[in-house]
C-alpha cells in the first residue's frame, strides 16, 4: 500500500473517531427507528465519507469538519430519499435525544447556529437542501431558474461560513 493511500485510511479513521456518533445520530432519525434500515445508511455515509475524504481541507477544525460530514451524509440521504421515497426530518428535529448515542446536541447547536442569520428565503432554500431537494426540485418550487439556486447555495454557504468566523473571534475575546 502506498503512503498517499495510508494516509487517506489514517484520515478516516480520525474523522469517524471524531464524528461516528454524529453520522449514527443522522443516520438513525432517518431511518424512521428501523435499526436496519439505520445501519445501511450509516454503511452508505461511511462510504461517501471515504470516497470524498481528499475534498475535505487538511488542517480542518472540528467544527468544519463534523458541518463537511453532515453535507456528505445529506447527500446520501437525498440519494436514498430518492431511491427509497422515504420522509426527511428537518433539521429542528435532529436537535432531539430519542436516538443512540445523542451525545453532540453541542455540535449540532452549533450547526444549526451558522444558519440564523439566513434571511427567511435562504432558510427555505436550505432546508429543501437538507430534506434532499436538488436544486432543479428546488428551482421548480420557488419559481426560479436552477442557476439563481446555485448561487443562493453559495450565498448560504458563505454567510453560514462568515457565521462561523464570527462566532470563532467573539470566543477568542
Amino acid at each position: 500500500m502506498t503512503r498517499s493511500k495510508d494516509v487517506r485510511y489514517e484520515r478516516f479513521d480520525d474523522l469517524i473517531e471524531r464524528h461516528g456518533k454524529l453520522v449514527r445520530r443522522l443516520c438513525w432519525r432517518h431511518s424512521s427507528g428501523s435499526e436496519s434500515v439505520c445501519e445501511e445508511l450509516v454503511q452508505d455515509c461511511y462510504i461517501s465519507i471515504f470516497l470524498h475524504i481528499t475534498s475535505l481541507r487538511s488542517g480542518a477544525n472540528v467544527l468544519q469538519e463534523a458541518t463537511w460530514v453532515v453535507w456528505q451524509c445529506w447527500s446520501v440521504f437525498s440519494r436514498w430519499k430518492r431511491r427509497r421515497k422515504r420522509d426527511y426530518i428537518p433539521l429542528d428535529e435532529l436537535m432531539s435525544d430519542t436516538c443512540p448515542d445523542a451525545t453532540d446536541n453541542e455540535l449540532l447547536e452549533q450547526i444549526k447556529e451558522l444558519s440564523v442569520n439566513l434571511t427567511p428565503k435562504e432558510s427555505e432554500t436550505l432546508e429543501m437542501i437538507l430534506k434532499g431537494y436538488t436544486v432543479k426540485e428546488i428551482a421548480e418550487r420557488a419559481n426560479l431558474q436552477p442557476d439563481s439556486i446555485k448561487k443562493q447555495r453559495q450565498r448560504i454557504i458563505q454567510k453560514m461560513k462568515q457565521a462561523y468566523e464570527d462566532i470563532q473571534a467573539s470566543n477568542n475575546s
